[in-house]
């Protein structure tokens, strides 16, 4: 296609190209305005300034075998995105200047790059420069909106006249080693430069006027310790408009920002727009970098890891708070302390291993680390502050270890992933410590605790309950609204019950109050909708209101003959019975409440119909629910000797066997009897000398 074949023609917004067209001339298309669609991926040859000012012109792909793209060809064009094929080698003057990119991916094996070729461009932010570039002209990205430049290391030893003058928005370069030039004004009227690196030895020319009207002190020029020889010799002049800092490795000062003693490097923050893998230097200015301060790396929602040198012994409260796509950091051995906050909301990380010399953790921690799923507690640390893992809602198991023995205010609360935790060494709890852990179903309680902190258990799915006999008070809602909770046994010092500390638990359908509670909070049993039967052991304790707040109205309160002087006829909302006085009443309501009967309920009654009463199965330790025919003692003969096991454990109930060998004339003598062992059970046995040989098991109470 000849030149200026369509050029200037305002009104143009679509064309179709036949396959045959594979050279474009110059101008071809320059100040089509309007021109918004047009395929060239057939065209191989491109003319200078083919689509200059096309602004509508948004999207192209070229041509695979293109090897140049001529001075001004995509001058103040409207393309937003393009990545360069394999095949171009050169990139003329003012290529792209002005133009509206976004995004550019230069290819390796680009060669030649000329003067002004992305000058004058508002929207391009990064740019790479491929290390196969021999040759980059002046004014290379004046007057752009540029922020970071990276010059991958190759064949260029000059960064020539005003490469990057007037860039207002410049806020690093990386230079690669190999440049002996820096020409004049190289970084000039750059008003946000924070850092300029550099990988080689220091250029033979370093102009004087390359920083000019760069704000003073403001930016870093970095180069690495191995090469401080030449960039220190003292007849080598660095402009005074920067700092100049060595580093050992990793993320460049400048970028890393940080403070120094005389012998030792803080880390103090890091550039917001910070992106990929941070490595923090082992040294920087040839000292050695020991700390990351106060809330470094906060809110770095860009930074995917981080990598310490096992330089730093110190981490400051906050360091790594809020970078929420951190996944990945190493905590060195020289760390003895995690402070409060210091990975708080740090909700991409996945797993940590903390060293082994750590001794303390801080309040928030690992708070909402959403993604958390394993973490190790060394042998050092005695003590989970407040909210240390809350929210932490991935955490599936935590292993608390025998040096473990303060759970402090919420320190695990929210971690709905986690099932199950053993409390055996905890000899401190803090309220809402397991508060809203709604997969929390197995706990073993701590064998010498008394109290049960408030909220402590509240809204997790235990399904039983059985304190320790240690423990007199249960706080504010210790157990709200467990919807799980089925069995409860409390412990018979219990002394006081907190505000709502059973309310919502709508599974429980039997409660045994002990003897020894005297106080129980507001509504501490209030919206439980199955609960059936109510036994108090002792006298009415003492409650402030609406114990039974919205529970059924047809629960009863049962309570003791013994101690009716203290009960009425209603108890908070609900009718009371009195349970007549027997010689082991006291501890049968109990067993028959823990199988869903009621206290007082008659146990003569057989009620599974396999023709055992109760009571019977009272005094064997048997379930009344089941149908015990298969599980009632069984005579065995062994070595001349008959003999039944049974259990024998029930306190006021006597165990009588017999024997006989004709079923009419029944004895005891000749019967021994085992001591009962650890389950309770006992043999009882008799020589079977004669033809025939019969035992019987009698239980009753004894008649006073």
């Amino acid at each position: 296609m000849p030149n200026w074949a369509f050029g200037s023609c305002e009104a143009l917004t679509s064309i179709n190209l036949p396959n045959t067209i594979t050279s474009l001339g110059d101008r071809c298309f320059q100040g089509c305005t309007l021109l918004s669609n047009i395929d060239i991926s057939e065209v191989d040859t491109l003319g200078i300034a083919t689509f200059y000012n096309t602004p509508a012109l948004t999207q192209l792909t070229l041509n695979s075998s293109l090897v140049d793209i001529p001075d001004n060809c995509f001058e103040a064009c409207g393309i937003t995105s393009l990545t360069l094929p394999d095949s171009v080698r050169t990139v003329g003057v003012e290529a792209f200047d002005s133009s509206a990119l976004q995004t550019l991916t230069l290819n390796d094996g680009l060669l030649s790059i000329g003067n002004e070729a992305f000058s004058a461009m508002p929207d391009l932010k990064e740019l790479v420069i491929p290390g196969s570039v021999t040759s980059i002209g002046q004014y290379l990205l004046y007057e752009s909106n540029i922020e970071y430049v990276t010059i991958e290391s190759g064949n260029i030893t000059t960064l020539p006249n005003s490469i990057f003058a007037e860039s207002p928005k410049l806020i690093g370069a990386t230079v690669p080693a190999g440049i002996t030039a820096v020409e004049a004004y190289a970084f000039y009227d750059c008003l946000e430069l924070k850092y300029v690196v550099f990988y080689g030895s220091a250029p033979t020319t370093l102009h004087t006027d390359s920083f000019d009207n760069v704000p003073d002190q403001q930016a870093v020029l970095a180069y690495l310790e191995s090469n401080k020889t030449s960039w220190e010799d003292e007849n080598y002049t660095i402009p005074s408009q920067v700092k100049p800092h060595s580093f050992s490795n990793g993320t460049p000062p400048g970028r890393l920002l940080f403070t120094s003693s005389e012998s030792e490097v803080t880390i103090t923050d890091c550039l917001s727009d910070t992106t990929g893998d941070v490595i923090v230097p082992d040294t920087i200015n040839g000292k050695p970098v020991t700390s990351i301060g106060e809330r470094a790396f906060y809110a770095l929602h860009q930074i995917t890891g981080i990598t310490l040198p096992n330089t730093i012994t110190t981490l400051s409260q906050g360091a790594f708070e809020y970078s929420t796509k951190l996944a990945s950091i190493n905590i060195p051995s020289g760390i003895t302390a995690i402070p409060d906050s210091c990975f708080e909301r740090c909700e991409s990380l996945v797993s940590l291993t903390l060293p082994s010399g750590l001794t303390s953790l801080g309040d928030d921690a690992f708070r909402q680390c959403e993604k958390l799923i394993s973490i190790n507690l060394p042998s050092g640390i005695d003590t989970i502050p407040d909210s240390c893992f809350d929210r932490c809602s991935s955490l599936p198991a935590i292993t608390l270890h025998s040096n473990i023995t303060t759970l402090e205010y919420s320190a695990f609360a929210s971690c709905d992933s986690l099932q199950s935790i053993d409390l055996t060494h905890i000899t401190s709890l803090g309220a809402e410590a397991f508060y809203d852990c709604i997969n929390l179903s197995s706990i073993t309680y701590p064998p010498n605790i008394t109290s049960i902190p408030d909220t402590c258990f509240s809204y997790t799915a235990i399904t039983s309950l059985e304190l320790p006999e240690t423990v007199t008070s249960i706080g504010y809602q210790s157990f709200l609204d467990c919807p799980n909770l089925s069995k409860v046994t409390l412990p018979s010092q219990l002394t006081s019950i907190g505000e709502e500390a059973f309310a919502d638990c709508d599974a429980i359908q039997t409660l045994v109050i002990p003897n020894s509670v005297n106080s129980i909070g507001k509504e501490a049993f209030s919206f439980m909708d199955t609960l059936k039967y109510i036994l108090f052991e002792g006298n009415q304790p003492s409650v402030v209101s609406n114990t039974f707040r919205n529970t059924n109205t047809s629960a009863i309160v049962y309570y003791h003959e013994v101690n009716s002087a203290s009960w009425g006829t209603t108890f908070e909302g609900l009718n009371t019975q009195m349970i007549s006085r027997t010689d082991i009443s006291m501890d049968t309501a109990p067993w028959l409440m823990e199988f869903g009967l009621a206290p007082n309920f008659d146990m003569s009654t057989d009620t599974s119909s396999d023709g055992i009463t109760v009571f019977t199965e009272y005094a064997l330790n048997l379930s009344p629910l089941e149908n015990n025919v298969s599980n009632m003692p069984q005579l065995a003969v062994t070595n001349g000797k008959a003999s039944i096991e049974y259990y024998a454990g029930k306190a006021g109930i006597f165990y009588a066997v017999q024997t006989s060998n004709d079923l009419k004339n029944w004895t005891t003598s000749g019967v021994t009897k085992s001591s009962l062992d650890a389950d309770s059970m006992q043999e009882a046995s008799v020589d079977a000398t004669d033809d025939q040989c019969f035992l019987r098991l009698a239980v009753g109470v004894p008649q006073m």
